[in-house]
């Protein structure tokens, strides 16, 4: 945030695609472009790129939000005040397996985003 007063102002900066020179880092068999803990399952394993998991990171930042911590436990979350509804949306959005995570449209209309906030489509 610019101004931790105006929560409306929010700016998140992303260096996934940063890499190492590898002329200068020949350590480096492999080359992952993505943020740590926020790389899907998939581009980690060399598994075929799928649209939605640059969806999987803002999913994972929704999730860090909520529980204050880069890590998933979903039996910290289930004792938390984190709703159930709540808790099913980031447990799918986080599936490991890309066939089983939810589209963005989705997200949007599961029934904790539906029954909390309010959606403008343009």
């Amino acid at each position: 945030m610019n101004n931790p007063e105006d929560l409306t102002n929010i700016v998140i900066a992303d260096f996934g695609l940063a890499t190492f020179d590898q002329s200068i880092c020949k350590d480096y068999i492999y080359v992952h472009c993505g943020t740590p803990g926020y790389i899907a399952p998939e581009v980690l394993y060399y598994k075929e790129d799928q649209l939605d998991n640059n969806l999987l990171k803002g999913k994972i930042m929704v999730k860090i939000q909520l529980n204050k911590k880069c890590e998933i436990n979903f039996e910290i979350l289930e004792r938390t005040e984190i709703s159930e509804e709540n808790v099913n949306l980031i447990r799918v959005m986080l599936s490991k397996n890309p066939l089983h995570r939810p589209s963005a449209l989705e997200c949007l209309n599961h029934s904790f985003l539906n029954k909390n906030y309010i959606w403008i489509y343009l």
